[in-house]
């Protein structure tokens, strides 16, 4: 409460009333998604053990009265409900995890998780989705991660339960790559690790003895300059992009392995995409490279280069310039498939 005193203009503060509701509730992730476990073609285990589930965090901020107890009921996709009492005592936040497993009979879709917190009378709520994705993933799937400064990678690995290492300096210049069937580029690898520039030779060794090498997007000036090149064969970026998340795309080649396997890549597989399709798209490159798919925004010339295939002596070499990374975390199901099948050397494949 703030008065004013005599003297002109002076004020002076009594005390503080805070305004508020009673109780405040966050529930995070906001969106995430589950491999139905009806797709997944990974070796089956035991009820309960590695089940694909969807973990949320339910925190509740409290600024009713010291003491003030709290019930908090989750409302779960398939029906079913969680209860829990909240005693946060003197405390000013609480805490508390749910995890859903979904069984075998839920259809693919998205649905709502609802957390209500109802306290004196009074109730507040908040809101997630679930995506149940049929996603296939080969059972043995080992993935090596060359992270940057984004988490999307290592959470889409998880989410699709495969195994998966995060490579630090060490591993790039002195380990074993050889127990890896996949090796990832995060997005702008090549500017934010000055050890992946250094450790690029042997990663291409490890193509050419048999391993697949995954590049996400990178930007012109990422590389293009780069010298020795970062890429097997000559590979060119350019500025050129496709804006509209809803662009028509054209397999061009619809038997490619990158589209068949293990996920059967369709047109539905291109819907509900956000903000773009991708960016920084290669305008020049060796013949060695298969084009994989082909796109354009309105008016604009065809671009071809969204996701280039070659092979390498006895390996995979694969750059793609697709905005995959905000698919995986919108959790689109379709970018979760072509995901997988990029990540899925065909060997390993029953």
């Amino acid at each position: 409460m703030v008065r004013k005193d005599g003297n002109r203009g002076a004020v002076s503060l009594d005390k503080r009333i805070e305004i508020a509701v009673p109780w405040e509730i966050r529930i995070e992730p906001a969106v995430s998604l589950v491999p139905l476990p009806m797709a997944s073609s990974r070796k089956k285990t035991p009820p309960g053990k590695n089940d694909p589930s969807a973990p949320f965090r339910i925190e509740v901020t409290r600024h009713a009265a010291a003491g003030t107890t709290a019930e908090l009921v989750v409302q779960l996709p398939d029906g079913t409900q969680r209860r829990t009492e909240l005693d946060p005592g003197q405390a000013r936040r609480a805490s508390t995890r749910v995890e859903w497993t979904p069984d075998s009979k839920i259809k693919p879709g998205t649905y709502p998780v609802k957390a209500v917190l109802n306290s004196q009378g009074n109730s507040c709520e908040a809101q997630a989705s679930v995506v149940l994705a049929d996603v296939r993933v080969p059972e043995s799937l080992e993935v090596g991660v060359i992270q940057s400064y984004d988490q999307t990678l290592p959470d889409a690995l998880k989410a699709l339960g495969v195994d998966f290492s995060l490579l630090n300096e060490a591993d790039l210049l002195r380990g074993d790559f050889t127990r890896f069937d996949a090796i990832l580029v995060d997005i702008r690898g090549y500017l934010e690790r000055k050890d992946l520039v250094a450790a690029n030779p042997r990663l291409l060794d490890y193509v050419r003895q048999g391993g697949r090498l995954v590049v996400f997007y990178h930007k012109s000036f990422d590389w293009n300059d780069a010298d020795p090149p970062f890429a097997p064969y000559p590979l060119k970026l350019a500025g050129s992009r496709v804006t509209r998340e809803d662009a028509p795309v054209t397999a061009l080649n619809p038997m490619h392995p990158l589209l068949r396997y293990p996920n059967v890549i369709e047109k539905q597989d291109w819907a509900n995409w956000v903000q773009e399709r991708g960016l920084y798209f290669p305008d020049t490159y060796d013949s060695h490279y298969q084009e994989i798919v082909s796109m354009s925004d309105p008016g604009s010339e065809p671009l071809k280069g969204a996701i280039l295939y070659a092979t390498y002596g006895k390996g995979e070499y694969i750059y793609t310039s697709l905005a995959l990374y905000r698919q995986l975390r919108a959790c689109v199901p379709g970018g979760f498939r072509l995901f997988a099948n990029l990540i899925s050397p065909k060997d390993l494949v029953p």
